[in-house]
Formats: structure tokens, sequence, C-alpha cells
């Protein structure tokens, strides 16, 4: 199955681009083996790393996810941390 994750291009020091691969619920859901109504809650109780920029889409940086799972699924990003205020 073809998984469909936007990329966005961001520039560091105006010498290259990384991509940061975005993902909507529905695929962050797919690729953690989650329901999309368990990803809601992990949303509304702060304990999954997501962003809702416009108050209506939420989007998910895979490269966080796997941080997340990666500290035993904690929220130690440095952006995550920088967004929620932890």
């Amino acid at each position: 199955m073809k998984q469909n994750v936007h990329a966005k291009n961001m520039r560091n020091d105006g010498n290259f681009s990384h991509h940061i691969q975005t993902m909507s619920i529905r695929q962050a859901a797919e690729f953690l083996g989650y329901s999309i109504k368990t990803l809601y809650k992990k949303n509304s109780l702060n304990e999954i790393p997501y962003y809702n920029p416009t108050g209506k889409k939420v989007i998910y940086l895979r490269h966080e996810l796997v941080d997340w799972i990666k500290n035993g699924f904690k929220m130690e990003n440095h952006f995550t941390r920088q967004y929620f205020g932890s």
C-alpha cells in the first residue's frame, strides 16, 4: 500500500534544504497502528506530538512520531516541548 506523505522544504543556513514529512491524522493512525479516535484522544491529552495551526486540520511530523516512539511514547522532542511548553 502506497502511503501518501506530503513533503515540505525547509531551508537551513540557505545552503541546503531538508524535507519534512507531514502526515494527516489518517496517515499517522495507520503509521502508529492506532484508530483515529485514539489519536484525537491522545491529542487532547497532549500525549503525542501534533500540530493544529489552523484550528481545523491536525498534522503530524513523521520524524517527531518516530522520536516519540523511540522515547517510550514520551514527548522529549525539542519542537513539541516548545509547542506545548512542557
